[in-house]
Protein backbone atom coordinates (compact mmCIF):
# COMPACT_ATOMS: atom_id res chain seq x y z
CA UNK A 1 0.00 0.00 0.00
CA UNK A 2 2.46 2.16 0.72
CA UNK A 3 4.44 1.55 -2.62
CA UNK A 4 1.18 2.73 -4.57
CA UNK A 5 0.82 5.92 -2.45
CA UNK A 6 4.01 7.15 -3.42
CA UNK A 7 3.68 6.13 -6.75
CA UNK A 8 0.65 8.47 -6.77
CA UNK A 9 2.79 11.41 -5.20
CA UNK A 10 5.13 10.81 -7.50
CA UNK A 11 2.57 11.16 -10.44
CA UNK A 12 0.99 13.75 -8.48
CA UNK A 13 4.17 16.22 -8.47
CA UNK A 14 5.59 15.67 -11.72
CA UNK A 15 2.08 15.68 -13.49
CA UNK A 16 1.16 19.05 -11.67
CA UNK A 17 4.55 20.41 -13.19
CA UNK A 18 3.95 19.40 -16.44
CA UNK A 19 0.36 20.64 -15.85
CA UNK A 20 2.03 23.91 -15.32
CA UNK A 21 3.59 24.34 -18.30
CA UNK A 22 0.84 22.99 -20.30
CA UNK A 23 -1.44 25.50 -18.74
CA UNK A 24 0.68 28.24 -19.62
CA UNK A 25 1.40 27.42 -22.98
CA UNK A 26 -1.41 25.96 -24.13
CA UNK A 27 -5.31 25.45 -22.50
CA UNK A 28 -5.74 27.01 -18.88
CA UNK A 29 -9.01 25.70 -18.70
CA UNK A 30 -8.06 22.39 -19.28
CA UNK A 31 -5.37 22.74 -17.53
CA UNK A 32 -7.40 23.42 -13.97
CA UNK A 33 -9.20 20.45 -14.30
CA UNK A 34 -6.12 18.54 -14.31
CA UNK A 35 -4.87 20.00 -12.30
CA UNK A 36 -7.13 19.31 -9.13
CA UNK A 37 -7.39 15.37 -10.57
CA UNK A 38 -3.48 15.48 -9.86
CA UNK A 39 -3.62 17.29 -6.15
CA UNK A 40 -6.65 14.47 -5.34
CA UNK A 41 -4.16 11.96 -6.21
CA UNK A 42 -1.07 12.86 -4.16
CA UNK A 43 -3.11 14.07 -1.16
CA UNK A 44 -3.45 10.35 0.90
CA UNK A 45 0.21 9.86 0.55
CA UNK A 46 0.99 13.36 2.57
CA UNK A 47 -2.17 12.24 4.94
CA UNK A 48 -1.00 9.15 5.53
CA UNK A 49 2.37 10.55 7.00
CA UNK A 50 1.09 12.98 8.71
CA UNK A 51 2.53 16.13 6.59
CA UNK A 52 -0.63 18.11 7.65
CA UNK A 53 0.77 21.71 6.28
CA UNK A 54 1.16 20.46 2.38
CA UNK A 55 -2.44 18.44 2.73
CA UNK A 56 -3.49 21.94 3.94
CA UNK A 57 -1.74 23.80 1.15
CA UNK A 58 -2.72 21.43 -1.19
CA UNK A 59 -6.13 21.72 -0.16
CA UNK A 60 -6.05 25.65 -0.36
CA UNK A 61 -4.91 25.56 -4.10
CA UNK A 62 -7.21 23.21 -4.93
CA UNK A 63 -10.09 25.68 -3.64
CA UNK A 64 -8.40 28.67 -5.80
CA UNK A 65 -8.58 25.99 -8.74
CA UNK A 66 -12.14 25.22 -8.18
CA UNK A 67 -13.42 28.55 -7.86
CA UNK A 68 -11.55 29.34 -11.21
CA UNK A 69 -12.80 26.62 -13.39
CA UNK A 70 -16.37 27.47 -12.12
CA UNK A 71 -16.01 31.37 -12.75
CA UNK A 72 -14.05 30.67 -16.07
CA UNK A 73 -10.60 32.37 -16.48
CA UNK A 74 -10.18 35.47 -17.48
CA UNK A 75 -8.53 36.09 -21.32
CA UNK A 76 -10.13 32.43 -22.26
CA UNK A 77 -12.89 31.51 -24.85
CA UNK A 78 -15.42 29.70 -23.47
CA UNK A 79 -16.41 26.68 -25.69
Amino acid sequence: MSNHLALLRVIGNYGLIVNTVFGQFFNMELSLIFSIALSLISIPYYAKNKLWDTVIFIAFMMTINFASALNGVPGCNRI
